[in-house]
């Protein structure tokens, strides 16, 4: 069977929110240490960006930090699901630079980002009290944190389509109600694929743009999923679904394109590094 992508081209970069700069607008870090997070963009064995088991762009470095973008952004009823949406840091000041794996950073002066700029990709939520809208709260890969530096200020961004390559692929992570969270270590694979499941939810990566809508075809009718705020991820939980018979999906991104694919799981897809979440990788390659 051939599945397709329909792409409806829109080549200008879609600006989904800008940020002018304020001098008085501050940015934090986070020890983003052994976590999945909360866009589900890294795995629980993370301790730098080598071993993230992330998206390709973040492992080789064309999308720099892993950032926890505001709540109020986020949780926005109208939005689309912003997790893995890429911004363009056009303006930062008194920000270090990091290392390579980002666990440490250069406590040198000549060595900042100011009036650089580069690309960030939402990893996470911010939830606290001072991740107003737009606020950035950037992931680092160490336990402590520049705190000699002060926070970053003075941070302008906007959000741009993902640095994707041709040949790449969007990738799927299937979880069940029993995978990929925290307390959970080990599973059995082939149970979670074969016992009907009244809840699962998939989260999309390595995107250019976000996703605003996401439907299943499954017995004869289309059902859209349900965007769950609480867990970032496309939500079924309408009848009993045994997942190894396979998922029809179709999305559709900002930009209006729509993509057709049809995920196949088996027990071998499972990863213990997302304590048995099932990561697959699309059917099609960007071109």
């Amino acid at each position: 069977m051939i599945f397709f992508v329909t792409l409806l081209m829109t080549m200008a970069l879609t600006k989904i929110s800008i940020v002018h700069a304020d001098h008085d607008r501050i940015a934090t870090y986070n020890s983003f240490v052994q976590q999945i997070g909360y866009c589900k963009m890294q795995s629980y064995d993370t301790v730098s960006r080598s071993t993230s088991g992330s998206v390709p762009m973040f492992l080789d470095g064309r999308v720099r930090f892993g950032v926890g973008l505001s709540s109020v952004n986020i949780d926005a009823p109208d939005a689309s699901n912003l997790c893995g949406m890429c911004l363009n840091v056009t303006r930062i000041k008194n920000m270090p630079s990091f290392n390579e794996e980002l666990t440490a950073w250069i406590d040198d002066d000549d060595h900042n980002h100011d009036e650089e700029w580069f690309i960030a990709m939402v990893f996470d939520r911010c939830g606290d009290e001072v991740c107003i809208r737009d606020f950035l709260d950037f992931d680092i890969y160490s336990l402590t944190q520049p705190v000699a530096h002060g926070n970053p200020r003075g941070v302008e961004w906007h959000a741009i389509p993902c640095p994707v390559q041709s040949g790449e692929r969007i990738e799927y992570i299937v979880c069940t109600s029993m995978t990929c969270n925290a307390q959970d270590v080990v599973v059995m694979q082939e149970q979670q694929l074969t016992t009907p499941q009244y809840y699962w939810s998939i989260t999309l990566r390595n995107l250019r743009v976000p996703v605003k809508t996401v439907s299943v075809h499954w017995k004869g009718s289309e059902y859209m999923l349900r965007r769950e705020v609480a867990v970032a991820s496309w939500v079924w939980d309408k009848y009993p679904y045994i997942l190894k018979e396979g998922i029809n999906i179709t999305f559709i991104d900002q930009e209006n394109n729509t993509f057709h694919d049809h995920i196949f799981l088996k027990k071998e897809d499972a990863l213990a590094s997302y304590h048995g979440g099932f990561l697959k990788r699309a059917s099609f390659t960007y071109s």
